[in-house]
């Protein structure tokens, strides 16, 4: 697996966000079962991750706008988002919920980022992993994460394609097009240069992965659908103001899982 976690000045590993995004991910994928989180019907007491997770769903359930919700999201996912886009699409769903349950957080090892799994009851439960961070004292949620395969359905020797999809976006949103660069197979980086994918990054101020759907899985082979929700800086050839649909193709290779198709049009 890719080194996702850095060192600090006293030796200690630091969390990246894209590190707790890897975490959230590896932890669905090894403990998540088919059924969702029983309804609570009051906020957690004593776990103020999950409380914040319980109170944003709680208000949702009433009010889904954008503006009475904002507090419960960090500043940059309030950037991502704007007041003409319910927060239904930010959770990836169309239906309001029936009821809802929430498990208790996970604290990463810097005590700044915490992982919370709910499930949103309708006909059947659907799982949705919020990323938090704590800043000043209090907790927000960075990033939610949407999955429309069931995670113990997906088999173990495929579970790292997955790690690399998330790699690639969060190294494109972050403008290091040489890191996005690497994780292409060897005949994609013969048709696509470190400038063009820079180029094509640079046309987005933000943009996030809000949803993972594992269309086809080979013993080598891997697609995903990946809904990304994007802003765009100016005038862009490449992406759309919102929500966006991308598909990866993945193979793997003897260094490991590599992306050799991302595309706007479905694969097959």
């Amino acid at each position: 697996m890719m080194d996702l976690i850095r060192k600090t000045s006293t030796g200690k590993p630091a969390w990246t966000r894209m590190s707790a995004l890897l975490f959230a991910t590896a932890f669905l994928l090894s403990t998540c079962q088919s059924a969702a989180p029983a309804p609570v019907a009051t906020s957690p007491v004593g776990d103020a991750p999950a409380a914040v997770v319980w109170e944003f769903l709680d208000s949702v359930q009433s009010d889904s706008s954008v503006d009475v919700n904002a507090k419960y999201l960090t500043p940059a996912l309030q950037d991502e988002i704007s007041s003409g886009h319910p927060i239904p699409e930010l959770l990836a769903i169309q239906d309001r919920y029936n009821s809802f349950g929430v498990d208790p957080s996970r604290l990463l090892e810097d005590g700044q980022h915490a992982i919370v799994t709910a499930g949103l009851n309708y006909g059947s439960p659907v799982l949705r992993a919020f990323v938090l961070s704590k800043t000043s004292g209090s907790w927000q949620i960075e990033t939610i994460i949407s999955y429309s395969e069931p995670l113990n359905e997906i088999s173990a020797d495929i579970q790292d394609s997955s790690l690399v999809v998330l790699q690639y976006v969060w190294d494109l949103a972050n403008g290091a097009s040489d890191a996005a660069w690497g994780l292409l197979t060897s005949d994609t980086q013969a048709l696509i240069s470190q400038d063009q994918l820079a180029s094509s990054a640079a046309e987005t101020k933000q943009f996030s992965l809000t949803g993972l759907t594992l269309l086809s899985e080979l013993q080598d082979r891997t697609i995903y659908e990946l809904r990304l929700w994007v802003t765009v800086d100016g005038n862009s050839t490449t992406w759309t103001q919102g929500e966006n649909l991308r598909f990866a193709e993945l193979m793997n290779t003897p260094d490991g899982w590599r992306i050799a198709s991302f595309s706007d049009q479905p694969l097959s």
